[in-house]
């Protein structure tokens, strides 16, 4: 049901195509199947099961019915023309040049050598133009077996051939940037803790590409390259030449004979990040209104840079755009498909938005409202980021202390004092997580103050002193660790106090 619930959110301006009747009682199955899923009817498998079997289906009309819809909903993939201005000229070229390519495989299949001959070449200039390798590759392969067995041109098969050499030179590189990219992304993507070795290898890789020397250095080696150059700084906590090597990155794929937004898009999110955690307010600004601008919506790097935008409001103190920037974020049925570490993300920041709200940070008189909230149901499902014992997981420790403080609920305090203790000894070392470690220790004299505001700050000073002296901007961490600055917590944490 997954795999329909996604593919159908291709088809929201192409309803026509699939639904030829608004009357109920003239509607196919596949048209009932279709709405029942667009208007989150059929919520999972057996919904829609049962919908049907009411109808006088059987279980196996059904198996063969959803079976038979997946299929057509695949078939209408490749009748959907890409046209819009929402789509770069290298994405409608994308999408046009892997259509061509099936329908030269099919062609060549079916023994229509002319056929797809014809449609090769024109497909080949097109891929040539915006570097798409593979297809480059193996259009040259068929149309080299074309000019040796059916034309018999010398000329031509060196053409080709000369082609499958550079490429598959290229391909190999192309692949190689990629695998390490994605060797190191793996650990890297649902836990943002120092690891030693992903710091290594990332420093190896991005060293091993750069001795490259690339006959022709496409876009695909651009973006794998650099994005593991970019982890590199990531990892090792230099904004300054992560926003150096962003700004490399988009300098070469700007250069391109085509317009690559989203790929330079993903790059200016990177510069974002590293502007907030400087605390370069204006650069961040500026990097917020190229993202805007270059991003697609609802893609996971949208996500992402609504993420980073709403880190912008909280830290320059926005907090009455944030119901009109933000909540419909929230609300984006997209999200849904958008991988675990997202969506585990977005419940984290659903519940620091609660909190702002529970504390009347956030204006109550603004609409949108926020969605509804429980913290059962968000332990529940954070189950990535609880098991990620020096990353995100601090953050939904702290909630639950902060979200208890503004309950009034000391008893929920005091039972997790221990192992709030137990936590931040084992967990949170000094030099890779030392604000994490001052503000977890500032909590525990919560209790040992029972809640009394002077007694609190008294006790707490030595640690005050210690998150004082190591601002945002110096920690070594990047600056989605914070959602909400410690140092504004712990203002909410006084307000709270008796």
């Amino acid at each position: 049901m997954q795999f329909l619930k996604e593919i159908i959110t291709l088809f929201d301006s192409y309803r026509k195509g699939i639904q030829s009747t608004t009357n109920p009682e003239k509607r196919s199955n596949y048209e009932l199947f279709f709405d029942g899923i667009k208007d989150n009817t059929f919520q999972t498998d057996q919904d829609a099961k049962a919908y049907f079997l009411a109808r006088g289906a059987s279980t196996e009309y059904y198996r063969k019915l959803k079976s038979r819809f997946k299929q057509k909903l695949i078939d209408r993939l490749f009748l959907i023309e890409y046209k819009s201005n929402a789509y770069s000229d290298i994405q409608r070229a994308y999408f046009r040049c892997h259509k061509n390519w099936v329908a030269v495989r099919i062609l060549f299949g079916k023994g229509m050598r002319n056929s797809a001959q014809y449609l090769a070449v024109s497909t080949l200039k097109k891929a040539l133009h915006f570097e798409f390798t593979e297809i480059v590759l193996d259009l040259s392969r068929l149309l080299r077996l074309y000019a040796a067995t059916m034309k018999g041109s010398q000329k031509d098969f060196g053409y080709y051939d000369q082609l499958v050499k550079d490429h598959f030179a290229i391909l190999e590189k192309v692949l190689l940037a990629e695998s390490l990219y994605e060797r190191i992304v793996l650990p890297y993507a649902f836990s943002k803790s120092d690891n030693k070795i992903t710091m290594q290898l990332a420093e190896e890789f991005s060293e091993q590409l750069q001795k490259i020397d690339l006959k022709i250095e496409t876009h695909s080696f651009t973006v794998f390259a650099y994005f593991i150059h970019n982890i590199r700084y990531e990892i090792s906590h230099d904004p300054q030449n992560l926003i150096q090597s962003c700004d490399t990155a988009i300098q070469k794929l700007r250069a391109k004979p085509f317009n690559l937004r989203n790929q330079i898009g993903s790059f200016m999110l990177r510069k974002f990040s590293a502007h907030l955690q400087l605390a370069q307010y204006p650069q961040a600004k500026a990097a917020s209104v190229e993202c805007d601008q270059l991003i697609t919506k609802a893609s996971i790097n949208w996500f992402k840079f609504k993420q980073y935008e709403l880190i912008y409001l909280i830290y320059t103190k926005q907090f009455d755009a944030i119901p009109s920037t933000f909540y419909p974020v929230l609300k984006n049925t997209k999200l849904a498909f958008r991988g675990t570490g997202i969506q585990e993300t977005y419940k984290l920041i659903h519940a620091y938005l609660y909190l702002l709200n529970l504390t009347k940070k956030i204006p109550q008189n603004l609409q949108p409202s926020l969605p509804h909230f429980r913290l059962g149901k968000f332990l529940n499902e954070t189950p990535s980021f609880s098991k990620d014992k020096r990353g995100y997981n601090i953050d939904i420790l702290v909630l639950q202390i902060l979200i208890a403080l503004a309950r009034k609920n000391y008893d929920y305090i005091i039972d997790r004092q221990n192992a709030l203790k137990i936590y931040s000894s084992r967990y949170l070392k000094k030099d890779e997580f030392y604000r994490s470690n001052c503000f977890v220790n500032i909590l525990l004299h919560l209790v040992t103050a029972e809640f009394h505001r002077v007694r609190f700050l008294r006790y707490a000073e030595p640690d005050l002193k210690k998150l004082s002296a190591m601002p945002l901007e110096r920690a070594n961490q990047i600056s989605e660790f914070e959602i909400i600055p410690y140092e504004f917590l712990l203002d909410m944490v006084l307000e709270m106090c008796d």
